[in-house]
Order: C-alpha cells, then sequence, then structure tokens
C-alpha cells in the first residue's frame, strides 16, 4: 500500500513525519533510527577467459547510455518497491497494537455492562433497610407491651397483698399462726421465682431480637464491602467513561450515606434495650423487696 508522499501520521499523536525519516515502530514503544538509502552492490569486474590466450578476457561491446539508463531505472523501481514492502511490514506491529486496543475497548465495553446488577444490589440494600426499621418497630411494641403486662403484674401483686392480709387475720386467731405463715412465704417466694424465670425468658427474647439486629448489621458490613470493591472498579474504568463512572460514584457515596445512616440505628437500638433490660432488673428487684418485706 502506498504512503503518504510528503509525510504520514504517527501512532503517538505527535505530528507529521516525514517518510524520509520515518522508521518502525516496534512493540516496545522504541523508535529506530531512520536508515538512508541502501547502497547498490559494485558490479564484479569480467573474469579473465581461461581458455583465451595467455589467460586474457576477451573485450565486451560498451552498453549504449540508453541501456545503462534503462538497467538504472529498473534497479530503482526494485528499490522503491522493496522499501515500500519494508515500510509495509514496519506498519504490521502498530496494526496489531490498534487491534490489542480495540479489543481492550471491546472487554471494558462489557465490564460496563455489569452496572444495572450493582444498581440491583444497591436496591437490595435498601430493602434491607426498610426491614430493620419494621424490626425496630416491632421491637418497640415488644416494650410496650412488657410495660403493660409490669402494670397487669403490679395490680395482680396488689390483690395478692390484700387476701395475704385476710389470711393472716383468719389465722392469727389458730394456734399454727406462725406455721401457716411461713407456708405462705413460702408460696409467695416460689411465685417470684415464677415470676423471675418469666422475666428471664423475656430478657432472653430481647437478646434474641438483639443477635438478629446484630447479623443485620454484620450483613450491611458486607455489602458495605461490596460497595468498596465496585468503587475500585468504577476507578478503573473513569478513563474509558468519565461521565457514567461519576454518575456511579454519586451512587456509591449514596450507599455510603446509608450505612453512616444504619449505623447510627443501630446504636440508638443497643441504648433502648439497655434501658429495657435495666427497667426491667429494676421492676423485679423492687417486687422481690416488698415481698421480703412482708
Amino acid at each position: 500500500m502506498a504512503g503518504w508522499q510528503s509525510g504520514d501520521w504517527s501512532s503517538d499523536n505527535r505530528g507529521w513525519h516525514s517518510t524520509s525519516a520515518w522508521s518502525s515502530h516496534d512493540r516496545r514503544g522504541s523508535w529506530t533510527e531512520p536508515q538512508g538509502r541502501p547502497k547498490q552492490k559494485a558490479k564484479a569486474s569480467p573474469k579473465p577467459n581461461a581458455g583465451g590466450p595467455q589467460g586474457r578476457a576477451k573485450p565486451k561491446a560498451k552498453a549504449s547510455p540508453k541501456a545503462s539508463a534503462r538497467h538504472e531505472e529498473e534497479e530503482e523501481e526494485e528499490e522503491a518497491g522493496r522499501s515500500r514492502r519494508e515500510r509495509e511490514e514496519k506498519r504490521l506491529p502498530m496494526r496489531e497494537e490498534m487491534e490489542e486496543l480495540r479489543r481492550t475497548v471491546h472487554t471494558q465495553a462489557g465490564l460496563l455492562a455489569g452496572v444495572p446488577e450493582l444498581r440491583a444490589e444497591y436496591l437490595q440494600v435498601l430493602e434491607q433497610r426498610t426491614e430493620a426499621r419494621t424490626a425496630l418497630k416491632y421491637q418497640e411494641q415488644m416494650g410496650w407491651g412488657a410495660a403493660n403486662m409490669l402494670k397487669a403484674n403490679t395490680a395482680e401483686m396488689k390483690e395478692v397483698e390484700a387476701s395475704m392480709k385476710e389470711v393472716e387475720a383468719s389465722m392469727s386467731e389458730e394456734v399454727d399462726a406462725a406455721s401457716a405463715s411461713q407456708a405462705a412465704q413460702q408460696r409467695l417466694q416460689e411465685e417470684l421465682a415464677a415470676e423471675g424465670l418469666q422475666v428471664t425468658e423475656q430478657i432472653k427474647r430481647g437478646k434474641g431480637w438483639w443477635m438478629r439486629s446484630k447479623t443485620l448489621a454484620e450483613e450491611l458490613e458486607a455489602k458495605e464491602t461490596e460497595l468498596r470493591r465496585s468503587r475500585e472498579t468504577y476507578h478503573e474504568l473513569k478513563v474509558l467513561n468519565s461521565m457514567e463512572a461519576r454518575r456511579e460514584i454519586e451512587a456509591i457515596r449514596k450507599a455510603m450515606t446509608f450505612n453512616e445512616e444504619m449505623a447510627l440505628t443501630k446504636e440508638e437500638l443497643e441504648k433502648t434495650q439497655m434501658v429495657a433490660s435495666l427497667q426491667e432488673k429494676e421492676v423485679v428487684e423492687r417486687r422481690v423487696e416488698a415481698r421480703l418485706r412482708l
């Protein structure tokens, strides 16, 4: 393929170079120095004729100037064809590099096709956030139920105290008042133990809910690591598609803010659970003290 006569455009975007100074470019990116026109081989001198007299060659007729000019033109054409072929051979590595660049662009386009999957994962994280909020509301409802149960237990305790006063009044007239009072105290201790078991079961349930929230937090951390990896891939794809990379970086920032909000909700949940457990312990201690006073 014939090239430009005045100059060729270089593959490294440096401008135009003349064909006389243009040289081949190898795969490592080093440019060779331009070589001059290949020298013509010297014509061999005529060998002496061994069969002639005294070993001398026969004198040949001198070539005409037209024949010599034609011979020189043929040699120049052969040399031009040879230089043309050499240029084509030197341009082959550049063509191979262009093919490699096309393949890399195709692979990067395949990587960009995975962006919808990352968006789907982000939507899953949002769904998990809503589930965590519903779980928190359910725990608050459980706390309200526990408070109502405590109120009912206090009313029952008042009724039990009234009945105990009546029993003590009726048993004071009998001889075995002391033994009856001891039996009543034993019954009360058993009831307190049963109530303590119920409270421990409620505490276990609260711990179970706390463990579930902890697993949700671990899953959120795993999603956070996945988002970090996706952010690294976006940094690698930034050279090919800067606008798409900026959009994905904004999505990653939103996900990070979401993770920070979830961390804050987790801390608030732990605080509410600690306050509820402390309140339950205080209620149990007050009941025990009231029964022991009786």
